[in-house]
């Protein structure tokens, strides 16, 4: 129903990178390698639009990621909203939920985000003359399983310029109290904040902040779509590699065991000099031409990697909080124990395993952060706190699945969390 993709529909990167280049007898030009290279991703994109999304395993545990780096983004229920009726129009995936899918964004809601979405679903359809069905279908089978709902720590893990900014979104009169969680969330784990509404974007990026343009996120988006496929395609290019140099290593180590050092260099040199004497000047130019296509070919995959992933971070950027990341953090405002978990919120965000141990998200944080993060500290942070959910012994996520394997039941709107995901 909606995980079939049309290469028309917004959900498919544009292409970004076209030449008119000419294909010789040796080798393919930048141009040429670049066309391939952009109708190869669409055609992946094709190929690999009914996959289904995945989602978190029998203890809660979301999936990791593919791809080298994540960008982690904070959700709002009206933007939840605008994704899924789109959906439910359209029959695509969108661009957001395609680049979730990928691993290449992590998106984050507060828990009061599913709840609104939970509750009106049904009335947003029949407003935009849609079948409730449908588009319940489209919430359970896309962004349920996509989303991390993370409960707001109670402590006061603010800074003094943050502060004033969340005291205005939680007065009645000059706020919207409901749209605190969302905002405060996006500031904890300094993450972009993706809503069409100015209130909250306010009390995030402060009273300069452009919300008409900023509710153009869509397109600063397209990018981040390529680098599921590329990354994917980079870590195969170094597995193969990886495992050819392997079986070569191996295989020198088996003879050097077998036949004694210098019979092994003499037939080596006696195969150089057959090669050098017999083989025909034709037959060595292919041979040439052929680890020159083969050579171009990697270091061309990693330029268009590189300049796609450069592409993706600088777009990003322009989503980002100010400045609220623990490195840019003043010590002076926050306590070691706030400044701590704001540093592990930070950092367990954006981790491609999704999951980690106390003993290795302290090893991370020991050059990164000036306050005390030794093993028993960090670990006793995350137990501390329910925006953390220890997914198995010992290993912890920010957020809690809403869906989970072993039923693939949706959470209710009532209970959300991996204790009530298998609920009806």
């Amino acid at each position: 129903m909606i995980d079939k993709l049309n290469p028309e529909d917004q959900s498919t990167p544009p292409t970004r990178l076209e030449g008119t280049g000419q294909q010789n007898s040796s080798m393919l030009s930048d141009d040429s390698f670049r066309r391939v290279g952009r109708q190869a991703l669409n055609k992946w994109h094709e190929d690999h639009a009914a996959d289904p999304i995945p989602f978190a395993d029998e203890e809660g545990a979301l999936p990791s990621s593919s791809v080298p780096i994540i960008f982690p983004v904070v959700l709002d229920a009206n933007v939840i909203r605008s994704e899924v009726l789109r959906m439910a129009r359209t029959e695509n995936r969108t661009i957001l939920a395609s680049a979730a899918g990928y691993g290449v964004l992590r998106p984050f809601c507060a828990r009061h985000v599913v709840q609104e979405v939970n509750e009106h679903c049904r009335e947003w359809a029949e407003q935009n003359s849609l079948d409730p069905e449908l588009v319940k279908a489209v919430w359970r089978d896309t962004y349920m399983r996509l989303l991390r709902c993370v409960d707001i720590p109670s402590a006061p893990l603010y800074t003094d310029e943050e502060l004033p900014r969340l005291r205005v979104l939680a007065d009645q009169k000059t706020g919207d109290p409901d749209d605190l969680p969302t905002a405060i969330l996006s500031l904890l784990l300094d993450a972009p904040l993706l809503s069409r509404d100015r209130k909250p974007l306010v009390a995030v990026y402060g009273e300069g902040i452009d919300h008409i343009a900023h509710g153009e996120w869509l397109e600063n988006l397209r990018a981040g779509g390529d680098l599921g496929p590329l990354g994917q395609a980079m870590q195969a290019t170094v597995l193969v590699g990886g495992s050819v140099g392997l079986m070569g290593y191996e295989a020198v180590r088996a003879l050097t065991k077998r036949i004694p050092l210098p019979i092994l260099l003499g037939l080596f040199l006696a195969g150089t000099y057959c090669y050098s004497r017999f083989v025909s000047p034709e037959a060595k130019r292919k041979v040439i031409d052929g680890v020159k296509v083969t050579s171009k070919f990697a270091f061309q995959a990693l330029g268009e990697f590189s300049v796609t992933y450069i592409e993706a971070e600088s777009t990003f950027e322009q989503l980002r909080t100010p400045s609220s990341s623990p490195s840019h953090l003043d010590d002076d405002q926050l306590t070691p124990e706030a400044m701590l978990t704001r540093a592990c919120l930070y950092h367990l965000a954006r981790s491609t395993q999704s999951n980690m141990s106390a003993a290795e998200l302290s090893t991370y944080l020991r050059n990164r952060i000036t306050v005390p993060c030794g093993e028993q500290k960090v670990r006793a942070t995350l137990r501390e706190h329910s925006c953390f959910t220890e997914v198995y012994r010992g290993r912890f996520q920010v957020g809690r699945s809403l869906v989970r394997r072993a039923k693939a039941v949706p959470a209710t709107s009532e209970s959300v969390g991996p204790e009530s995901s298998e609920g009806s």
